[in-house]
């Protein structure tokens, strides 16, 4: 039971539209029609330099707090803090892409999902950076950096993890990563 609360919780910390509040605070509407996602991208070109990067820090912050929340929901159910933190960090990258407050269109979740990283394994953040960097070097498309990104991360928290549960939260975590840049192409 304990761990269903720690999903619950990481999607409700991660649903928090952060950067939308700061686009209303601003008197701009983030999600007009046509707006698409409320992305980092978006966050630091509708809201300027300094509000995008608040914003952003903001919903790394979410991230971190989603794995802390889950750790402590996941010892109360008998010492499965590494699960508990695994499952809300991934649920709050979910509930940052699809959040309740918004009608379930949110941003990317990769603000959310560096904080998630930083949590449970700054290793993993560390190589997802340098693959996107990489990737965005050679190729010169942030599309492509963050889609190889995304589907070398589950390699990579296997890796790491060396249990099955690290192996889940890297596919879990790249799911909307991969459903927003396979949804952009089509």
């Amino acid at each position: 039971m304990s761990l269903l609360i720690a999903g619950v919780v990481g999607y409700l910390l991660g649903s928090f539209p952060m950067g939308y509040w700061f686009g209303l605070l601003q008197r701009k509407d983030l999600l007009k029609p046509g707006a698409g996602l409320v992305d980092g991208t978006r966050l630091v070109s509708a809201l300027g330099v300094v509000g995008g990067l608040l914003a952003l820090m903001l919903e790394l912050a979410q991230g971190l707090l989603a794995v802390a929340a889950g750790e402590l929901a996941g010892h109360a159910a008998g010492g499965h803090f590494v699960l508990g933190g695994l499952l809300a960090g991934v649920a709050a990258v979910w509930g940052h892409r699809w959040p309740l407050w918004l009608g379930f269109r949110g941003g990317k979740g990769a603000s959310v999902a560096v904080g998630v990283l930083l949590a449970v394994q700054p290793w993993l953040a560390a190589i997802g950076l340098a693959v996107y960097i990489l990737i965005y070097l050679i190729r010169k498309a942030p599309a492509q950096a963050g889609l190889t990104t995304a589907l070398l991360m589950p390699l990579a928290a296997a890796a790491l993890g060396r249990e099955a549960a690290w192996l889940w939260f890297g596919i879990l975590g790249a799911l909307p990563f991969i459903f927003d840049l396979y949804a952009a192409r089509s």
